[in-house]
């Protein structure tokens, strides 16, 4: 099962509160359709994180980074 990278910094950043020492068991929540949603502050911001996006899945980069 897939981990989120925001959970795991989440867990370093409070590691001198929490004891996560413990195994952590995941439940899946959501299907694998999920549709995720980007929100930025400055539009130069969002169109060049479009740009950077679309460049990858043309190159097949994308397609790469979700099967692994």
């Amino acid at each position: 099962m897939r981990t989120g990278t925001i959970f795991q910094w989440q867990t370093k950043q409070l590691s001198n509160q929490v004891d996560a020492t413990e195994g952590i068991v995941y439940h899946k929540i959501f299907s694998e359709k999920t549709e995720f949603q980007v929100n930025f502050k400055e539009r130069q911001i969002r169109d060049d994180f479009n740009e950077g996006l679309k460049h990858i899945r043309e190159k097949g980069i994308y397609q790469q980074i979700f099967d692994k």
